[in-house]
């Protein structure tokens, strides 16, 4: 995927009521992230699991910097930007439930036998016992 392509993936997931799976059930209906803002209300909402809200949300949101700032900052580090659809993403990763659109790595892959992934998500929540 083309830089732009994931900077509007960044900015998509960065507008409130979008997360991971409708990132993926947008781009999977339109092919191209960046399309996704001028699409009309009712074009957003036929996708599945899209509501009307989260329609009114993406069609209001301001094409702000952060997804190419997000992207500039990344190839500055040498961080490599692997989406859901890049064919490096890894196999068990997309079969988990709800997996991350984008990940971040840097440096060389590990070998295929000896491969272990670490993510990070900002939003974790552990669940919490009482006694």
């Amino acid at each position: 995927m083309n830089l732009n392509s994931i900077a509007s993936l960044i900015n998509l997931l960065n507008i409130k009521r979008v997360g991971p799976q409708k990132v993926r059930s947008l781009v999977s209906a339109h092919k191209n992230p960046a399309e996704v803002f001028s699409l009309s209300t009712h074009e957003i909402c036929a996708v599945d699991g899209v509501d009307l809200k989260t329609a009114w949300a993406i069609r209001k949101a301001v094409h702000y910097d952060f997804g190419l700032a997000e992207v500039e900052k990344a190839q500055r580090l040498g961080v490599e930007l692997i989406t859901f659809w890049d064919d490096e993403y890894p196999f068990l990763l997309r079969k988990m439930y709800d997996p991350p659109v984008i990940l971040y790595r840097k440096g060389q892959p590990l070998k295929k036998k000896k491969t272990v992934l670490l993510w990070w998500e900002a939003e974790l929540q552990l669940p919490t016992v009482e006694k």
